[in-house]
């Protein structure tokens, strides 16, 4: 391969579609913010980490539950601005698994660590899938962005 060749397919971005294997896809591609709910029960939830989106089944009962972990999370990163000293604050941690994560999906789990980040708007969370053959997906992504996705989600359900 000629060293164009190589430069142009190092600048090409990833493309990875895992639809075949498990029932949730992640691929890179510009991202969205409005994905429509397609029925009441079970949906896909499209979460924006970075320039990775993710799509996975989840449930209105799920996203409730997720939406009032962040809540919790925000409320601690406003509290923490208005502690006059510091202290240690409790990390966020949302996990399901088995059939509450979905069909496919072993675990899903949302962590986020407040005392690693200065303010909600700094703050990033450490999102993992695991899927039933093997799959594992771990990455971070901004808090506001998942903030977003989720609310869009649960608007749309």
């Amino acid at each position: 391969m000629h060293a164009f060749s190589q430069r142009q397919a190092a600048s090409k971005p990833m493309r990875v579609n895992v639809s075949r294997c498990v029932p949730f896809t992640a691929h890179t591609m510009p991202t969205r913010r409005s994905w429509p709910c397609k029925a009441a029960s079970t949906t896909q939830l499209a979460l924006h980490v970075g320039e990775t989106t993710i799509q996975m089944p989840f449930t209105t009962v799920q996203g409730k539950v997720l939406d009032t972990a962040l809540a919790k999370l925000l409320q601690t990163f406003s509290e923490k601005q208005e502690a006059k000293r510091p202290k240690r604050w409790d990390m966020m941690e949302v996990r399901f698994t088995g059939a509450e994560a979905g069909a496919g999906v072993e675990v899903l789990e949302v962590f986020c660590n407040p005392n690693a980040h200065a303010t909600a708007f700094d703050a990033k969370l450490l999102v993992t899938i695991k899927a039933v053959g093997g799959l594992k997906l771990v990455c971070e992504g901004r808090l506001s962005s998942i903030k977003a996705d989720l609310d869009a989600f649960l608007q749309g359900c």
